[in-house]
């Protein structure tokens, strides 16, 4: 149980946070998920983000998209995610390989979840000529963008009950928001989700990294 308060201590965020931050990301989710996830045709704000953001074969920027989408797929994430979390663990070695697993099954769960929520929305996604990617499954929310949300913030989380400052801390969360915001970018450039999809993804992984910061706030708390 003490390595549980360990690891729970290092993903924790205090219950008065999270707890109203997850009711209102649930809140916010379901309202795009039903008004845009669940719409029969694409809304307004889809048809004009896509025309906004959407690029064309080629060029620098199709190139950097590729290359975003690709680290962002889980071939590439979950691995990076392990090795980060253990890094930013000052634990002992075996520990860190513990902490390492710990955050990939939550990441992995997470990703579970947000499958789940795809297939029973169903949405479609843009048409396959826009496409300048590979793409499978339904649209709704984002994988790309969930997934990477989720391991971004797990890994903002931990390193921010480590950090020894408060710069440190900060520049982990801001990297954390970069990442997120390239991830869902990437996807609506290159033409395989529509930017409801990528909000959908973002406000799913903000609410997992919520829900699992309160769990692990209780898991830490001495009874």
């Amino acid at each position: 149980m003490g390595q549980v308060a360990v690891l729970a201590r290092q993903l924790s965020i205090r219950a008065r946070a999270s707890a109203p931050l997850l009711v209102a990301i649930v809140l916010l989710w379901l309202a795009l998920a039903v008004f845009a996830g669940a719409a029969p045709q694409p809304t307004a704000v889809d048809l004009a983000g896509h025309r906004l953001v959407h690029g064309q074969p080629g060029g620098t920027w199709t190139w950097l998209a590729l290359a975003v989408t690709t680290a962002a797929s889980s071939p590439v994430l979950y691995p990076v995610t392990a090795v980060a979390s253990a890094l930013v663990s000052r634990r002992a070695e075996w520990s860190r390989l513990v902490d390492a697993l710990v955050v990939t099954v939550v990441l992995g769960l997470g990703s579970a979840a947000r499958f789940g929520c795809s297939v029973l929305i169903a949405r479609a996604r843009p048409p396959a000529a826009d496409w300048l990617a590979q793409a499978t499954g339904f649209s709704f929310p984002s994988g790309h963008t969930a997934n990477t949300t989720i391991a971004a913030g797990l890994l903002a989380l931990a390193y921010h009950h480590t950090a020894d400052a408060r710069g440190r801390r900060v520049a982990a969360w801001v990297t954390a928001l970069v990442a997120a915001v390239a991830a869902g970018w990437s996807r609506v450039y290159l033409g395989v989700h529509w930017p409801t999809d990528v909000a959908g993804g973002w406000l799913f992984g903000a609410g997992w990294i919520a829900l699992v910061g309160l769990v692990s706030h209780r898991l830490a708390t001495p009874r």
